[in-house]
């Protein structure tokens, strides 16, 4: 399962960016390489319009399976992911570390 987390910066220790289309980076983690993350600078950050549809496409063609986000995505971009057969799971609060370890906990992974 691979896993985006949008965030300020690389680090795990940062908190998770309420919009996920306002993020500086996007925190990727592959469940079959524990430990172990990628990251990418989110390529949409200045754009004036349609960034959340952007956004959306960005994590589809990196085939994510899960989106974690501290606020409510866009509904535009949300609709989007969850056609794509991405689950969102938004309102979460915390560091990314907090998020994967929720995540752990629950089995997702």
């Amino acid at each position: 399962m691979k896993i985006a987390i949008p965030a300020e910066n690389h680090y795990l220790d940062v908190p998770i960016i309420p919009n996920f289309n306002e993020c500086f980076y996007f925190i990727i983690f592959n469940t079959e390489s524990p430990g172990q993350y990628t990251y990418f600078k989110n390529p949409y950050k200045k754009t004036i319009s349609g960034w959340e549809i952007f956004c959306a496409q960005f994590l589809i063609s990196q085939n994510i399976d899960l989106v974690i986000c501290s606020k409510n995505i866009d509904p535009v971009g949300c609709r989007l992911l969850i056609e794509n057969d991405i689950t969102v799971f938004d309102k979460q609060s915390g560091t990314v570390r907090d998020a994967l370890k929720l995540l752990k906990r629950q089995k997702y992974f």
